[in-house]
């Protein structure tokens, strides 16, 4: 059966949590997933081999957030990749604000989700300062493609990629099922391409009482996937990005080179900011 087939939520669900079963194509060690952000992050997560994940009160689609009951999020944290290659701009914007800073991590998929959902230990970390081991008994992790909602006068739609529904969501104008907590969002939002890593924790023993978690992917076996990660400059990058990985201590990855390089003429969102230095302190 074809997605735009489905007719319930658990059908969608299915489909959307098997993201790197879909590469069209391409055979899934050759397949990437994508993350912006700024090049002190990545030092830190190069050197912690940490992953961060958020709660759900973090979005930053408080629509999301506010089509569920609050109680539907408890004990869900995510963190967000890019599902597609091409350079986005409006991602730049979004997430690599400060654009002299500004990188994108390619993580290659099949290393990404074997270290990610079979990897050694969870540590749940209780406001930044102390950590507590949730077992695996106690949680649930996934990958998800996100689908996005577009409501038309006859209907309401679901896209995924380049694929549509029109039957899950049929006559259901103002509700969505509880099930696709996480799963859905606004069509505004579809440029993106978002694949979620998601973590569930009991709720009865997490108890809404921690802000962040964390992965450790610093066991041995996880040693690949740091080896193969491909960096990108933004098309504004300040300085030569391999330079300041190998200054920094870091001469394994491959950076590639931004095809934009030079060629936007224009300036990053906060650059005219009188608080954009503060603001990227904290």
């Amino acid at each position: 059966m074809k997605f735009k087939d489905y007719t319930t939520a658990d059908q969608v669900i299915e489909y959307l949590k098997k993201p790197f079963s879909r590469t069209g194509g391409i055979k899934k060690n050759e397949s990437y997933v994508y993350h912006y952000t700024c090049y002190e992050k990545m030092l830190l997560m190069l050197k912690s081999k940490t992953f961060w994940l958020s709660s759900p009160q973090g979005l930053n689609d408080q629509y999301e957030y506010s089509q569920f009951p609050k109680e539907i999020w408890d004990g869900m944290y995510l963190a967000s990749f890019v599902g597609q290659e091409e350079e986005s701009m409006a991602m730049w914007s979004m997430y690599g604000k400060k654009w002299e800073q500004a990188v994108k991590i390619a993580f290659r998929a099949d290393l990404f989700e074997e270290a990610m959902l079979n990897g050694n230990k969870k540590y749940v970390i209780d406001n930044a300062t102390s950590d507590e081991v949730i077992p695996d008994s106690e949680q649930e992790r996934y990958f998800t493609s996100i689908a996005y909602i577009r409501n038309t006068k006859r209907n309401r739609l679901l896209h995924c990629g380049t694929v549509a529904n029109d039957k899950v969501l049929k006559g259901k104008q103002g509700f969505l099922p509880n099930e696709f907590a996480g799963f859905i969002k606004d069509i505004v939002w579809s440029y993106e391409k978002e694949v979620r890593f998601v973590v569930k924790i009991n709720p009865k023993i997490c108890n809404n009482k921690y802000n962040k978690i964390k992965v450790d992917l610093s066991y041995e076996s996880a040693k690949e996937l740091w080896k193969s990660l491909e960096i990108t400059p933004s098309p504004s990058f300040s300085g030569n990005l391999l330079e300041r990985l190998r200054n920094d201590g870091y001469e394994d990855f491959i950076v590639r080179k931004n095809k934009f390089e030079n060629k936007i003429t224009g300036t990053d969102s906060c650059s005219p900011c009188k608080y954009r230095e503060s603001c990227y302190a904290k």
